[in-house]
Formats: C-alpha cells, structure tokens, sequence
C-alpha cells in the first residue's frame, strides 16, 4: 500500500486533535476529547523530540492518520501512539 506522508508541526494541532479524537471516540464514545496541550505534545514530544507523520492515500485529499515516536532517553525507551480516521484507507 502506497502512502503519502510529511511531518506534522504545531500548525497541525486541530488536524491531530481531529484524528486522534475520532479514533479515540471509535473505540470508547465516551472517551475524553484531546485538547491542544494533548495534541502539542504528540507532536512536540513529552520528554525529548518527537518524531511524527501524518499520512494519507494518495487518492484522498484528507489527512488519514497521525502516527508519533516519542523518546524518552532517560528510561531508554520509545511510546510509539497511531490515530486513523475510522474506515480511512491509511
């Protein structure tokens, strides 16, 4: 499956909130909302720099999916979260 990607910045926290919110409200309707302190540090890192992407398939026009490496040195350790877009292609 091809993919397309890019990094996503801070000027992405309502398209992470989005993602993430509605992958969360899948699985759990009553699941708290992310807000953008949440969605910030998904995408700046909690401890030390995140690596993140969006991603989306090449026909859509929508980004799909937000997916975030963060480490965290001191423990030696990766927390690896992805959000998809219910029913997206991603």
């Amino acid at each position: 499956m091809a993919l397309t990607s890019r990094p996503a910045t801070e000027a992405d926290i309502e398209l992470v909130k989005g993602i993430a919110n509605a992958n969360l409200q899948y699985f759990n309707p009553k699941e708290k909302r992310i807000g953008d302190l949440e969605a910030r540090e998904f995408i700046k890192g909690f401890f030390d720099p995140a690596m993140t992407r969006l991603t989306k398939s090449p026909d859509s026009d929508n980004w799909e999916s937000f997916i975030t490496l963060n480490p965290d040195r001191s423990r030696k350790r990766y927390y690896l979260d992805i959000y998809t877009v219910p029913g997206a292609g991603t």
